[in-house]
């Protein structure tokens, strides 16, 4: 599986960028470097795209095809190259896809030092270390630049000019016959101390305080007093609270944090068109709203990646109306949060596409739980209305912790608490769904031979909620904001059985 979804010209030139044979693409001198080191979460090693995987592929997609950034391949003049390492932990998707969008991969043991306290309760502290494996490219590049997997650049490309200052900065370390240089400017480490590093000094106070960046700049100032070389400010200028936009070359993820306000809310635009140009390429791209206020509340939700359809059950006889079409198809767009589709172009209009089983083929159908594209499925009955109150992810983030996190089933109590005018459906309940199609559609085929009427709408309800409260996976919830209706739309809803 690749997080790459295009076809035609643009997956063709994807392609042509992926080959890692090194004689049709030769190394390049010098090397940017970041590092994927594990899923996102150890109690989730299936999750495919957590939020260092995705800001390594932004990066290769800006490093090798935006014009801003532009690395070209077929120059062999070309001075630098785009490398991620990854770990074995990495799943293969996203190794996939980096390799499509032309970054060069580098699989390497995971770094883990006991003893070592991580600033944050993020666990991928845990594996910053593996970063020090850059030390085994020596002699492999020129100059190696390690960034971070979260750190960007929008205005324009400072990398040819930094590996410049290194290399002048080479020239007249050479001319002053010192050692040479590697990193940004620290002395060669060779193994003897790059093994005292990781193994002795790392787990030890006060360098187990420190991660990778800070351990390697207290290490050379006390252990081999090596003064530590910086890049001059102009190469160097994130987005800070008081400077202008214009004037940024790049910046951190961390500036969309809430304590910095909206500082940064001028280059979260220009990062969301090259998330436009991203997604123009097909890969998988989270949700990213206007406002950075919302993009927090997303982030914070745990459900960021988690990929939402929505289905219109249009099978009745008057369908659904225009102004309900415009709000879905409009809450949809919004933040490119959604798809949205309707019920009579996957299964048709007939009999048996009417009523929940139809609704049920539907989201079985390849083209939503049945694809293994989405984690969600939103089915909205005819007459309900949407609102752009809420995010559908901050939505979808609450109902992952129904039922302590197993439900897979959520309904809503409306019309009075008699009926359900929409209801989710999560992807772990693919099976399971459809051997309850397949069980309903044998017990209509046998009563239609026996001259019995089929089972009536109430009853699939009946059997489908019971099913799933069986095993302890429906919750069924208060009307919320989500949605509004009209009274004379509950016929419409399907019923909803009590627990």
């Amino acid at each position: 599986m690749s997080l790459v979804t295009t076809t035609g010209q643009t997956r063709f030139q994807l392609k042509s960028l992926s080959k890692v044979n090194l004689f049709e693409r030769p190394l390049r001198p010098n090397a940017v470097v970041s590092l994927v080191a594990t899923p996102s979460s150890p109690l989730n090693p299936t999750l495919e795209l957590d939020w260092y995987a995705f800001g390594a592929i932004v990066q290769a997609f800006l490093y090798n095809h935006e014009h801003l950034n532009h690395v070209n391949h077929g120059d062999t003049n070309a001075e630098f190259e785009y490398v991620v390492m990854l770990t074995p932990l990495v799943p293969p998707a996203i190794r996939t896809t980096l390799l499509s969008l032309g970054a060069r991969i580098l699989v390497v043991p995971s770094l883990q030092i006991a003893g070592v306290t991580p600033p944050t309760k993020n666990h991928q502290y845990e594996f910053v270390h593996t970063k020090l494996q850059l030390w085994k490219l020596e002699g492999v590049y020129r100059s190696i630049l390690s960034i971070d997997a979260d750190l960007f650049h929008v205005t324009h490309n400072p990398v040819p000019s930094l590996f410049k200052v290194l290399d002048d900065w080479r020239l007249t370390k050479k001319a002053e016959n010192s050692s040479a240089v590697f990193f940004g400017g620290c002395k060669d480490c060779c193994n003897k101390e790059l093994n005292e590093l990781v193994t002795r000094k790392s787990s030890t106070p006060p360098y187990s305080s420190h991660m990778e960046q800070s351990l390697l700049t207290e290490y050379h100032k006390e252990v081999t007093n090596n003064s530590i070389h910086w890049f001059p400010y102009e190469h160097n200028n994130m987005i800070s609270v008081t400077n202008a936009t214009n004037e940024t070359i790049g910046y951190h993820y961390k500036f969309w944090d809430k304590r910095y306000g909206n500082a940064g809310q001028g280059v979260y635009t220009l990062f969301q068109k090259q998330l436009r140009a991203l997604r123009g390429a097909g890969i998988v791209v989270p949700v990213f709203p206007a406002l950075m206020e919302d993009f927090a509340k997303i982030r914070d939700s745990g459900a960021m990646y988690d990929r939402v359809a929505i289905l219109s059950v249009d099978t009745t006889d008057a369908g659904i109306g225009a102004v309900e079409e415009r709000t879905r198809i409009e809450y949809s767009d919004l933040g490119y949060q959604a798809d949205h589709y309707y019920q009579s172009r996957l299964v048709g209009r007939n009999g048996n596409t009417k009523g929940l089983l139809g609704s049920l083929k539907a989201v079985t159908s390849n083209a939503l739980l049945g694809g293994g594209v989405y984690e969600w499925v939103w089915v909205l009955s005819s007459g309900v209305y949407l609102t752009e109150e809420w995010w559908i992810h901050v939505v979808v983030g609450e109902l992952k912790k129904e039922r302590d996190g197993k439900a897979q089933l959520i309904m809503f109590r409306d019309c009075g608490k008699e009926r359900t005018g929409t209801f989710f459906v999560r992807r772990a309940a693919l099976q399971m769904i459809q051997q309850y199609v397949g069980d309903v559609e044998a017990r209509n085929l046998a009563a239609r031979k026996n001259g019995r009427p089929h089972l009536s709408d109430g009853e699939v309800v009946e059997g489908f909620i019971k099913i799933f409260d069986y095993f302890g996976l429906v919750s069924v919830r208060d009307t919320n904001d989500l949605y509004w209706y009209q009274y004379s739309s509950c016929p419409n809803f399907h019923p909803l059985i009590s627990k």
